[in-house]
């Protein structure tokens, strides 16, 4: 009876030993179970912003001076190593992205066969040559259909010419540019001019003038190149033909878009 009671006994405690180990179990489960859900769409919250970061400044001109000044600055806080790092001024430049992602203009070749239609209906503009060079398409316009003899103000003649041209110029997305250019005889005892940049500058600032004042009102690119391409052209012509062909007005249409 006794080993009965006693093995009835061991019985029982076996039994609740197995209780609280189901129990134990039970509970960590549980737990378990409730662990946050959260963290994991924390962990994916961060890797995106981390991406997000990462292409951000991939789209970024970084400057590289001051990211000098402040490994400078975190050095001397370090060693007291002392350095100074000067300022450098450069130029902006577009990122690559930027500058792939560029848009684009007309065609040239489609904007060549519709400058000479437009050029073949206009007598204004009939003493003017247009070309191809590379990524540009250029309009040359003759000085003396521009301007007088030794003036950089357009004659009324040429402001028929760029009035009728600005009329074709407004409807385009192309980058234009103004360049005007002079023959490689030196300006002597001129009031005005000191040399003959000056005054291809000024006669190319007339143009562009002339073309705002006509109601072209996209981005305009002016410049004077003198006698600076005067090698580079009609090396097979004359020197009086390609005198002539030097005092001229270029309207510059670039491939690439205006924006």
């Amino acid at each position: 009876m006794v080993k009965t009671m006693q093995s009835a006994g061991i019985e029982k405690g076996d039994l609740a030993q197995r209780s609280r180990q189901l129990l134990q179990g039970l509970a960590r489960r549980q737990t378990a179970s409730h662990e946050p859900s959260w963290l994991m769409t924390f962990v994916d919250l961060i890797s995106l912003l981390l991406a997000f970061f990462v292409l951000l400044f991939s789209m970024a001109n970084p400057h590289l001076n001051q990211f000098k000044k402040a490994a400078a600055s975190i050095s001397y806080s370090l060693t007291g190593d002392v350095r100074v790092i000067a300022d450098e001024v450069q130029p902006p430049e577009e990122s690559s992205l930027a500058a792939e992602y560029r848009p684009r203009g007309l065609d040239l070749s489609y904007l060549q066969r519709l400058m000479a239609a437009k050029l073949a209906q206009s007598t204004a503009l009939a003493s003017s040559q247009l070309y191809r060079q590379g990524e540009q398409l250029i309009l040359s316009m003759p000085n003396k259909l521009l301007f007088d003899v030794g003036s950089e103000q357009l004659s009324q003649r040429g402001r028929q010419a760029v009035f009728e041209l600005s009329v074709a110029l407004n409807s385009l997305d192309n980058s234009i540019a103004v360049l005007g250019h002079s023959d490689p005889t030196p300006i002597i005892e001129s009031p005005t001019y000191a040399n003959n940049w000056d005054l291809s500058l000024a006669r190319a600032l007339s143009v562009a003038a002339a073309l705002r004042s006509a109601g072209f009102n996209k981005p305009l690119t002016v410049r004077g190149a003198a006698d600076g391409f005067f090698e580079d052209y009609l090396l097979t012509e004359d020197l009086a033909t390609r005198t002539a062909f030097a005092r001229r007005v270029d309207i510059i249409f670039d491939a690439r878009g205006d924006k």
